[in-house]
Formats: structure tokens, sequence, C-alpha cells
């Protein structure tokens, strides 16, 4: 696909289409802000975590949780003791 993007704007440039050159480059990057990915649910902070093994969630129930929101854990020293 790529290739053959690469092509066409090639094409396209060599016709001195500018405009529509500009056109599909804007569009173009339109289109890659639009598949951004989406989180499905808000992060869960380490203080959460911690409030529901507290509070006697089950482990897994607290994994699904984590699994589920994509977060990234950068963990001190301490935390992860």
């Amino acid at each position: 696909m790529f290739v053959r993007m690469m092509t066409t704007l090639a094409s396209l440039w060599r016709r001195h289409s500018l405009p529509l050159l500009l056109l599909t480059f804007m569009t173009l990057l339109g289109r890659c802000a639009t598949l951004e990915l989406e989180q499905s649910t808000p992060p869960i902070t380490v203080s959460e975590v911690i409030q529901m093994a507290k509070q006697g969630v089950p482990a897994e129930t607290i994994l699904d949780r984590m699994r589920e929101s994509q977060t990234i854990y950068r963990l001190t020293a301490s935390q992860s003791a």
C-alpha cells in the first residue's frame, strides 16, 4: 500500500499539481490523527491498585482492570517492594 501511495504521489508531483498534492498530504495527516488509538478505560493509578487490594478485590480482577486500561506503570524501588 505504501509503494502504491508513493507512486501516486510521485505521479502527481510530475504533473506539477502542487495544490492536489498538498490536499492529499493534508488528508493523510488528518486520517492519521483520527486513527489514534483511544484508551478504552481510564488509567488506573498505583494508589487505586493499592486501595483495591486493601478492599479485598481479587488479584485477578485488579490485573484485568490494569490490562484493560493498558496503563504503563513506572514503579520506584519502594513501590515494587
